[in-house]
Formats: C-alpha cells, structure tokens, sequence
C-alpha cells in the first residue's frame, strides 16, 4: 500500500515542475505509412525515453510479453480483433507489417544504428536508412534482428525482419507512387510455463527465488512464423490548373492500392509432458502435435477521387472505390465498396471511412471510421475518433482442423461500436483520455480454449491521464488510467506509470540518469495457449498487484548515445508474485547495455 501511496504522489507532484521543451540530441522526421500516404508524421530522433526492452512498446501501451524477448504480447489495455485472422497474430508485434512500415522523408540522408545486449545472451540489433534521390524519389530501408535465450528455460528466441520502400511524385505533383516490400520470419521455443506443485509454491515456496531451475510445462514446444508482404500504391490526378498563388486547385483523380502478403505458421511439440496435468484438453489429444496453417493474401482495390497535389503529395478529399480479395483458401475471398471523405484545414480535420461487403465471405460487413480532431488555439486540442462494425468472425473461428482442434461453428456477426475523446492542453503537455467499448455476440476462447461465443453485450470503459513536464535539468512523465469491464475482457482495473529523469546538459556533455516506476492492479488474467498463440479466460488464479522499478542512464558523444537500463530492479523484494499471464512470470532483475548512433551525410 505505501508503495502505491509513493507512485500516484509522484505522479501528483511532477506538476510542480515548469514547462518547458529541451531535448539538444532531437531531431524530427517526416514519414506516412504505405496504407495511408496523405498524412504525414513526424519523429523526434531523441531516445530520452528507453523503452527499447520491448519491440511495440511505449510509455502508455503497457503491452508487456510473457516473460521474455520471443514470447507472445499481451496488452493490459482492452484491444479487440477477432474478426482478424487470429491464428497469425500472436506475435505481430515483433513484424513489419504493410500498414505498420513508416515511409520517410528527409532532407538530407539519415541512417541510424542501434544495438542492445542484455545479461541474459539477448541481441537486438537494428539500421534504419533513409535520403532523398534528387527532389522526386525518397527511399528507406531497414534490418532488425531478435536473439535471445531468455531468462527461463526453452525461451530461445531468434527472428529477423527486413523492409525497403521507395516514393515517387511527378515535377508537376500530378502523380505519386509507393512501393514497399517487407519480409519476417521469427523461431520461438515454447516452455509452457514454469511448472510447480501448487501457485503456492510457484510464488512463495522454498524455490521461488530460484525460478530459473524449475521445470517447465512443455519441453520440446517450438513456433515458426514467418510473414511477407509486398505493397504498390498509384494515385494520378491527371486534370488540374495552378491558381495565382502557385498551388493545384481540385481535380478528379485515380487510384490504384495493391497488396500482396504470405503467412505461415508451424507450432511443433514432440515432447509432450502428459505427467504435469497443467493444460487444458487440447494438449492431451495425442503426443505429437503438428499445426501448420499458412494464408496467402492479395488485395487489389482501384477507383476515382476527387483531390489536389499539396507539397508533393496527392492529397484525397472524397475517394470511392472497389476493393477485391483472393486468399488460398477460397472460401475466404471477397469483395468490398469502400469511400472515403476527408477535409483539412488550419484548425480542424475531419475524415470519414466506410468499407461494405459485397461479395463472399464477408458480404454484408460493414466498417465505419470517423476521426475528427480540432485545435482550440495553438495550445489545446481536441479529438473524437468513432468506430462500427458489424462484422462476421475470423474464418479460422468458424473452421479449424488439426489433429488438436476439431470445430465448426455458425457464430453470428459481431457487432461493435468504439468512441475514444481526447483533449490535450500542450501548454502543459498535458492530456486527458476517454473512451468506452461495446461489444455484442463476442467471441473468444473459453475455460477448455474452444471457442465460443458470448450473446451479452460486453462493455469497456477507461479514463486515462498524460502528463509531460520538463525544464533544463529535470524531465517528469506522468500516466494513470482506470478501466472498467465486463466479465470476458481481461484487464487490470488501475495501471499508473511514472518517470522521473535527471538531465546534464552543459556544452558538449549530455547525460541523463532516470527511474521508472509502473503498477497494475490485479486481475484474472487469460491464461496463454502456444498451440494456438492465443490467450483464453481462466478464473482460478489472480495475477497482477505488481510494482515494476526500472534504472536508465544515457550519455551523448557526438552522434552517438550509449545507455543501459536495469529492468525489474526490485524483482524478489517483495516476494515472486510478479505475473500477468499465470505460471508465466515477468523477467527477473536484468541489465541491458546498448548504443544509438545517428548519421547525417
């Protein structure tokens, strides 16, 4: 209890601090993504913050994985996306994705280095490179790399991802192209969980505090994933006039969005350990388990908009299109009317999405997007982003056969509806947060991971709190959110995060020391299934009440910034009862050392 008092009276007192932005290693880029090349982002290059222990993960996600680098990510945030090819995505966190890549543009060329080692034989190295080819070509390429043992035993872990893209816009600013071609593959041991007598045991027992002997649950599990993508986007505005100020007045146009992904997934267990009685049924089916499923994706969608060409990019005010889908397993293919409203001004943005199922699989599915956001002054902010659906499950929830699963369902549409508000005072760097979730017919994956599905309507509701203050010496980061749900959406009710740094900035000397603290209540959490990278509901063990401390440090020499991080530092002083996925604990204290060298050439 007094270390709960302690953090939410630091998040409390970082209000004392004036506001003012200094960051001497920040630099910013201009980037889109290849799904959607008209708005443009911008990255500041500064690592002040060091979440670099966890691909996917930000100071306010929370996404944390099962224990180490390689396992799959479960987000203590309410996310819902059945109506996704579930079976895939259990670590796409770690992948690059056609929607995910980041397409840059710089001025002038751009490459970054970054390398991280921790105690426990982990590896992640990475290089980004991006420039400019003359004033009509921009390209970016980059390379990742996972290694790792794990804290636990069978957790190696060892995975790759490559992507390279280009950007092209035509003299006039008529016409503008991308093309990205990205490539993962990722091997992941699965032990199943540590494997004790009794939760007693495994928490406070004689051996608690050494958990890196213990004998885990599987004990010849492996996952090997591998995913590719290849995206080629066109838009020509072939009819436009200049006015006298030098810019494109409107001007029908079209389109053309191409999209071509393969997935794989082979989950093997030739050692199955039937003694431990841990798994639910799926496990016990036989002694040799073999699920290999792979899906073949291409999406072609073309049609007209009405737009104009602003700072080399066309810019869609109101799209209408047809969008067709072929997949390997035919069944699957489908087709899709699509619009798409979007107007930009000083002040306000507001865009409009509407995707309709033809065709197939999914006629008669419906997506709606709504986004608006308006800037009050130049100060405060204010955003609304809507989302419905009424959609039809996964294919992979109605059908799936292996020698594990066995199911053939008819599951009605699942029908959800998202409001998320957002108002941000960035005098104070300071945001306030809302949003709530409803859910009819959910499906997910009950005590005995068959899936099944809910005909109550399931709600979620949150309110969260973003606070960034900082003067020349000393940088605070306040988060806290409460949550609410109904009984199938797993998640914490409190999670609060806060960091406090201490910064040297004088001359060429800049030197940061910092500590992070992060808690979540507890929860009955989903236990994880690894033949299924899939998590399903359990409602015997309560996980969660955990305090994390975290260590960082950096030191800036010329482009290069060195910094290490101890993670989980008070790991063992107040006994091992620090889980959010049951039998699966968080990693124990572990130091991580790693460099970020940047080039400007």
């Amino acid at each position: 209890m007094k270390l709960r008092f302690i953090l939410f009276a630091l998040i409390l007192s970082s209000g004392l601090l004036s506001a003012k932005n200094y960051s001497p290693d920040s630099t910013s880029l201009n980037f889109v993504y290849s799904q959607n090349p008209f708005k443009i982002f911008k990255l500041d290059t500064s690592i002040s913050n060091i979440y670099f222990h966890l691909p996917g993960s930000n100071f306010s996600n929370f996404n944390l994985n099962l224990g180490n680098t390689g396992s799959a990510i479960y987000p203590l945030k309410f996310m819902y996306n059945r109506e996704n090819e579930n079976l895939f995505r259990g670590f796409n966190q770690y992948f690059l994705t056609a929607d995910s890549i980041r397409l840059y543009s710089s001025k002038r060329p751009y490459t970054e280095f970054n390398y991280t080692q921790g105690l426990t034989q982990e590896h992640l190295p990475s290089i980004l490179h991006t420039q400019k080819l003359g004033s009509q070509v921009s390209i970016s390429a980059g390379y990742k790399v996972i290694s790792s043992v794990g804290n636990y035993k069978l957790q190696t872990t060892s995975g790759n991802s490559v992507f390279a893209n280009i950007q092209y816009h035509s003299k006039n600013k008529s016409f503008f192209s991308t093309l990205m071609a990205a490539s993962n593959s990722m091997n992941i041991q699965e032990n199943g969980g540590l494997s004790t007598s009794s939760i007693y045991s495994f928490r406070f027992g004689e051996n608690a505090s050494n958990r890196l002997g213990m004998k885990t649950n599987l004990q010849g599990a492996n996952n090997l994933i591998k995913h590719k993508t290849v995206s080629f986007n066109n838009y020509w505005l072939p009819f436009f006039q200049k006015d006298s100020l030098d810019s494109l007045k409107k001007s029908v146009g079209f389109y053309n969005e191409f999209n071509y992904s393969e997935s794989s997934a082979l989950y093997t267990d030739n050692k199955l350990d039937l003694s431990s009685g841990f798994f639910n049924k799926i496990f016990l089916d036989s002694t040799l388990t073999r699920d290999s499923i792979w899906l073949n994706k291409i999406e072609n969608s073309f049609g007209l908009f009405l737009g104009k060409s602003q700072d080399g990019r066309c810019l869609p005010i109101v799209k209408l299109g047809y969008r067709q889908n072929w997949q390997n397993i035919t069944i699957m293919n489908s087709s899709y009317a699509t619009f798409d409203y979007t107007k930009i001004s000083e002040k306000m943005l507001v865009n409009l999405a509407i995707v309709y199922g033809l065709l197939g699989r999914r006629s008669g599915d419906i997506k709606v997007n709504a986004n608006f956001e308006y800037l009050v002054n130049l100060k405060n902010k204010i955003s609304i982003v809507a989302f419905y659906g009424n959609q039809q499950v996964s294919y992979f929830d109605d059908f799936f056969y292996s020698n594990n699963h066995l199911w053939n369902n008819n599951f009605s549409k699942t029908q959800r509806f998202n409001l998320n508000s957002e108002f941000g005072a960035q005098s104070g760097h300071f945001k306030v947060i809302t949003g709530v979730t409803s859910i009819s017919n959910m499906v997910y994956l009950d005590q005995n991971s068959d899936v099944n599905q809910m005909a109550s309507q399931q709600l979620h509701y949150y309110i969260s709190g973003f606070k960034v203050l900082q003067n020349k010496w000393l940088r605070t980061i306040s988060y806290v959110e409460y949550q609410y749900a109904s009984s199938l959406i797993r998640v914490p009710n409190v999670m609060a995060r806060q960091e406090v740094a201490f910064k040297i900035n004088h001359k060429a000397i800049h030197i940061e020391l910092g500590v992070l603290a992060s808690y979540f209540s507890d929860f009955y959490a989903s236990n994880y299934d690894p033949s299924q990278r899939d998590f399903y509901i359990q409602n015997q063990t309560r996980v969660g009440n955990v305090y994390l401390i975290d260590f960082f440090g950096s030191l800036v020499l010329g482009s290069a910034k060195i910094y290490f991080k101890v993670d989980h530092a008070n790991a063992g002083l107040l006994g091992y009862n620090y889980e959010i996925i049951p039998r699966y604990p968080l990693n124990d204290r572990t130091i991580k050392l790693g460099v970020r060298w940047t080039f400007w050439n």
